[in-house]
């Protein structure tokens, strides 16, 4: 659940009059609380998250946005692999994409290993970023209690599988050795690779 305008862009942009983040925060505030009620009526006990991404996570560390009790927190990192606000055009905040210590409720995490934000791309490349960052940003935000969910962007599959094994040690075992991991994860592919060729 979530409320951006058309083209993944804050709905003020287009409507001047929500000029102050106390009316953009009580108009999204309102809108998840309608989303959730919906969902409600036809679903007994839901499993429901919410996008905690760029503007509405900043909106929400400022305390302008309540999220209904029960709905899972989802903060993404910046389309790069770094648990901070994305950047929106030429503004880039890096405000921390991450709950706070005290923050109450149920928290995830949604995880870019891949990225098309419309100005630069890797979609059709291996993450840019190194393992070792990965690492540090997943066990980091599971440590801070974003560990009831986790979802993983790749777009393709094929070119992004090492560092979508990497997110499932993490996920599945709460910390992982990039190096060590990188060379299991190759053994298997060799001995896939022996087994299905007969070499």
């Amino acid at each position: 659940m979530s409320f951006r305008r058309q083209g993944d862009k804050p709905f003020w942009e287009n409507d001047p009059s929500f000029n102050t983040p106390e009316k953009r925060g009580q108009l999204i505030s309102y809108v998840v609380r309608k989303q959730y009620s919906m969902i409600c009526e036809f679903v007994e006990q839901p499993v429901c998250s919410m996008a905690m991404y760029g503007e509405i996570a900043e909106l929400y560390k400022q305390g302008h946005i309540e999220v209904p009790e029960g709905v899972i927190k989802i903060w993404a990192d910046n389309g790069y692999g770094k648990m901070v606000s994305r950047r929106h055009g030429n503004l880039n905040h890096r405000v921390p994409a991450l709950p706070e210590v005290e923050d109450e409720g149920k928290n995830g995490v949604y995880y870019h290993v891949t990225f098309h934000d419309l100005q630069v791309s890797n979609h059709i490349t291996q993450f840019p970023s190194s393992a070792e960052l990965i690492v540090d940003e997943l066990t980091t935000a599971f440590a801070v209690g974003a560990d009831e969910y986790l979802l993983v962007n790749s777009g393709n599959i094929l070119p992004h599988l090492y560092t979508l094994d990497l997110a499932a040690n993490l996920w599945t075992y709460g910390n992982t050795d990039a190096e060590q991991q990188l060379t299991d994860f190759i053994g298997r592919g060799r001995n896939s690779i022996t087994i299905r060729y007969g070499k």
